[in-house]
């Protein structure tokens, strides 16, 4: 349970300073503005001082007049967070992560690789990794033309082919926004 205000808002109980903050709204003037223009212009009078936080707080409780647009302010607009890949990114067909054997999963055999991509500065050059699940035992892939999936893709076969196929039975790749980087 709140506690009730113990005095009276001055936007509710004095119409001159409403209808001088509606008129300053009204003409596009921000809440710091119209506020630091009633402390120069009016010294003398506390009655006609407010801070900007009130004259937000009557805008968005509705003591002040409806305004079809926000109020002027420098304060940058909120964006929506990117929480995930969207979905005109997203790879068709991909399974998920814990669609994978459970074989995978308990690292008891061998031959589960997770796969990674490391870029270099600038983005100038890059490297794959491919991990072994249970040994650990590490690969590098060279990428000399790029590192776009068709290069990595290309380059994951050709660099790997020398591996038996008893040895390659899954590839976990690494599905994040942004590859690894090196830090300078």
């Amino acid at each position: 349970m709140r506690r009730r205000r113990p005095k009276p808002e001055k936007l509710r109980t004095t119409p001159e300073l409403r209808d001088f903050v509606n008129s300053r709204l009204g003409q596009h003037w921000s809440p710091q503005q119209i506020t630091h223009h009633l402390a120069r212009t009016r010294p003398g009078e506390p009655a006609m001082h407010l801070c900007a936080e009130t004259v937000y707080r009557a805008l968005y409780q509705g003591l002040l007049d409806k305004r079809p647009a926000r109020p002027h302010s420098r304060r940058t607009p909120r964006k929506k967070q990117r929480r995930s890949i969207p979905s005109k990114n997203a790879i068709p067909n991909m399974r998920p992560l814990h669609a994978r054997p459970r074989e995978a999963e308990t690292r008891r055999q061998a031959d589960h690789w997770e796969g990674d991509l490391i870029v270099g500065k600038a983005q100038a050059s890059a490297i794959g990794t491919l991990v072994d699940r249970t040994t650990r035992y590490t690969r590098l892939i060279h990428l000399p033309d790029g590192w776009k999936a068709p290069q990595i893709r290309d380059a994951l076969a050709e660099q790997t082919a020398d591996l038996p196929s008893c040895l390659r039975r899954t590839l976990t790749w690494d599905q994040s926004r942004e590859p690894t980087s090196t830090r300078e």
